[in-house]
């Protein structure tokens, strides 16, 4: 089984590798966890200080927490193998770190593989988990919650659901739900949990019936983050290259500007997120820092526009079908216009119409109705065109095997060919392909079976 290395190397103070592959179902990596027994992420343990002038922590772009006072929210993204790897540090102001957190999609598991590794954890731990389950719904995967040590999950409470619901944040601190976005879970009236408690770990995973899912895991002390620790560090004053200065602003301006081009409307949550903290971190930069620190930032910029560009224009092709199918229906009603089922053409025409009729708030469920809805009738044009041809080339072979049908001696080969005919041509006359096809199939089947017998009657009755 191949495995695949995971994606390591935080480079803050003296750490460990944290993370190892493990196979799954089609030689797939299933991303599992080996924490410290500290509880820490890629070596970052909880109580552990960051270092701010190491490249590790340059790749982050933080900024104030909007949730925690006196706390610094640093976020990463990148996708490396087609993974896309997420990592979230949540530092009080004397750099110590409180919640470290983690996301990889996609990844794959069997439920073998969930109840191995919480076993695993446990033991690690050495303690007993409280495990949370969310059996497959319509629409929705398998996930388990997990967590360790002195974590706890507490549901919102129903105005806080309402909010989530409506795209805003309750404001609540983090939170834990099965699906790894809070906003579905909340208008799916899945639980959604705020984190309390003490030091300990959470492992949530979730998996469709092709075990394919995401994983998100992170080590926390939430009564840590709610206490808010005073102590802030100035950072040191550095000469500043005029020239580089003004080159490096231009070309985070730039960035910023392809960034804003973005179609919002095809961004996904992760996407959303980090847009928003690409941003922020904009924001924030000073026109005079260090031109190093506004150029990576720039490449941060450029590198998530670049990707995301590519996503968005791929989600527009997706759902842009209706040029397609409307080009499809033209020429086929041109063609066959009298033959044309009026029930099929009504079909497409209502999923034409409620694709027209999206907007920026529909929903992505309604978005995979409408899209579902389009294929279908795609699919039964494509297969009455199909039907149609058959007709045609069928039509001269039916004739062909009627007339030699009745020079059979054979009453039962006679009886068979008749029976045959005559099923293959009620079919022929529906709607339905397949069952057109497969009478014909039966007929011309039948007839090379007994060929030889009905070309001996043939010359014994000439």
């Amino acid at each position: 089984m191949a495995k695949v290395q995971s994606i390591l190397g935080i480079g803050f103070y003296a750490v460990a590798i944290a993370v190892f592959p493990k196979t799954c179902i089609a030689q797939t990596p299933t991303i599992t966890v080996h924490p410290e027994p500290e509880f820490s992420v890629d070596g970052l343990a909880v109580g552990m200080p960051v270092a701010p002038n190491s490249a590790a922590y340059h790749r982050y772009v933080c900024k104030p927490s909007e949730q925690y006072d006196q706390f610094t929210r640093c976020f990463e993204s990148h996708t490396e193998k087609g993974v896309q790897i997420s990592r979230t540090i949540l530092h009080a102001s004397n750099l110590v770190t409180w919640y470290v957190n983690k996301v990889v999609s996609p990844a794959y598991f069997t439920a073998t593989d969930i109840d191995a590794e919480i076993n695993r954890l446990s033991s690690q731990f050495s303690s007993a988990p409280h495990i949370y389950r969310l059996n497959e719904t319509y629409g929705y995967p398998k996930a388990v919650i997990a967590t360790f040590g002195g974590v706890e999950l507490h549901p919102l409470t129903p105005n806080d659901l309402a909010i989530l619901a409506q795209g805003n944040s309750p404001r609540a601190g983090i939170l834990v739900d099965f699906l790894s976005n809070f906003g579905m879970s909340a208008k799916a009236h899945l639980p959604v949990y705020r984190l309390s408690g003490t030091k300990g770990f959470a492992w949530i995973a979730s998996y469709n019936q092709q075990g394919k899912g995401s994983l998100r895991f992170f080590a926390a002390d939430p009564s840590q983050m709610e206490l808010g620790i005073q102590h802030v560090q100035e950072p040191a004053q550095v000469d500043v290259n005029p020239q580089a200065l003004s080159d490096a602003q231009k070309r985070l301006q730039n960035a910023k500007q392809q960034m804003g081009g973005l179609n919002q409307r095809f961004l996904s949550p992760e996407q959303a997120e980090r847009e928003h903290s690409l941003t922020a971190a904009i924001a924030k930069m000073s026109t005079s820092a260090d031109p190093n620190q506004i150029s990576n930032l720039a490449t941060k910029v450029e590198d998530f526009t670049r990707q995301v560009s590519a996503a968005t224009a791929l989600a527009e092709m997706t759902l842009n079908r209706r040029q397609a199918t409307q080009a499809l229906k033209e020429k086929l009603a041109s063609e066959d216009s009298k033959a044309f089922p009026l029930a099929i053409s009504q079909e497409l025409n209502d999923a034409i119409l409620r694709f027209m009729a999206l907007k920026e708030s529909s929903t992505l469920d309604e978005i995979k109705s409408v899209r579902v809805a389009l294929e279908t009738a795609e699919r039964d044009i494509a297969n009455f065109k199909a039907l149609l041809d058959l007709r045609r080339a069928a039509g001269q072979k039916i004739a062909d095997i009627q007339a030699e049908s009745g020079l059979v001696m054979d009453d039962e080969i006679r009886r068979g060919l008749e029976q045959r005919v005559s099923n293959a041509e009620k079919a022929l006359q529906s709607d339905n392909f397949d069952n057109a096809q497969n009478s014909i199939s039966d007929l011309i089947n039948f007839y090379n079976l007994n060929s030889s017998k009905i070309k001996s009657n043939e010359f014994q009755a000439n």
